[in-house]
């Protein structure tokens, strides 16, 4: 029985005709928007975090969603998907690939093969060049850089589209085309409400159903003025949590009076905002923010970090911006970072 179940398996990943690699909601929602209707259920989705993991469960076609929880496997787990990567997924490196600028677990099924680079982000090839943990790297000529290729695939260490099997780049920000990254490479400029307004109806019906959205919530929203979007530096960073939480309290007293939405990172699990913030409405969806502002929620005030999504948002808000100085620990990981690379040109 179980051989049986591999034949099928196997039979299904020669019926994929692309591959996604993601390990944020926002990535795999650039590649939803961008795909070709008639494939999106052609599609295998690789999963390589545990941020999404709500998400994958939700994937009308779940038969060709392989969870692999990065940050849990130890190396003798590694050896083993770089194996089950060259026999079960075998069929997969004759599927066109979409994978996530940082995406480590993707150059172990890409190996030799062509790929379209997908952003992390709004604007994400601009501020993340002066970060020093995803520049790419040279794997040194020894027999420890062999066995970290052979483990890791030929790609290790060559980020961000800095190499040949790179043929294309998706990305929304008019300024990522000036990225030394970027510029002198192909790219295609992608205009995600453009893209939402011309989809169909079967594509915004996939990717609800994807992201699992209510229209219940949609309604409460409106009844808010205040969001503030979090990001996951306990997850990350491991930021203790009483000090994530110092950096938005003084907001949340701010602006209670207008209605304060709390809006978690798809990848933060052990903050429970709702039990500290009093009168907030605490936000728990696995969704990217895009996918509501693309159906029109509105917010007057925003308040975050850093955080790229901020850019969809229209110029009449009033952005708080804190930056990364409120905390060394992310000004060290993420570096300094302007409103202005982010609102300059805002998705349209």
């Amino acid at each position: 029985m179980k051989l049986l179940n591999r034949l099928k398996y196997r039979y299904k990943l020669w019926k994929c005709k692309n591959t996604c690699i993601f390990g944020s909601v926002y990535t795999l929602l650039l590649y939803l928007l961008h795909c070709p209707d008639d494939e999106l259920a052609k599609t295998f989705y690789l999963c390589y975090a545990p941020s999404a993991d709500h998400i994958t469960k939700h994937l009308p076609i779940s038969d060709n969603c392989y969870e692999l929880w990065w940050d849990r496997v130890d190396k003798q787990k590694l050896w083993r998907y770089r194996l089950k990567s060259l026999t079960t997924y075998f069929p997969l490196l004759f599927t066109k690939k979409y994978a996530q600028v940082d995406a480590c677990g993707a150059t172990q099924i890409i190996n030799h093969t062509n790929y379209t680079l997908i952003e992390d982000g709004h604007g994400y090839f601009t501020y993340a060049y002066d970060s020093p943990h995803v520049q790419p790297f040279d794997v040194p000529k020894t027999f420890w850089g062999f066995k970290q290729k052979l483990k890791f695939g030929p790609l290790h260490g060559k980020r961000m589209g800095q190499n040949k099997q790179c043929i294309d780049r998706l990305i929304t920000a008019d300024h990522d085309t000036e990225s030394p990254w970027i510029k002198g490479r192909k790219y295609t400029l992608l205009d995600i409400q453009e893209l939402w307004n011309k989809a169909s109806e079967y594509k915004k019906k996939f990717i609800l159903d994807v992201y699992d959205i209510q229209s219940d919530v949609v309604d409460k929203l409106k009844d808010y003025k205040t969001i503030i979007l979090t990001q996951p530096w306990a997850e990350a960073f491991l930021i203790p949590e009483k000090e994530v939480l110092d950096i938005y309290a003084p907001y949340v007293e701010q602006y209670k009076n207008t209605g304060v939405v709390i809006k978690p990172h798809p990848r933060e699990k052990d903050i429970d905002y709702a039990k500290h913030f009093q009168n907030v409405f605490v936000w728990q969806t696995r969704a990217p923010l895009q996918i509501f502002m693309l159906m029109g929620i509105e917010f007057e005030n925003v308040i975050t970090v850093n955080s790229s999504a901020i850019s969809l948002f229209p110029s009449t808000t009033n952005i708080v911006w804190l930056g990364s100085e409120v905390h060394s620990v992310i000004l060290d990981r993420c570096g300094h970072a302007e409103l202005q690379d982010f609102i300059n040109h805002p998705s349209k």
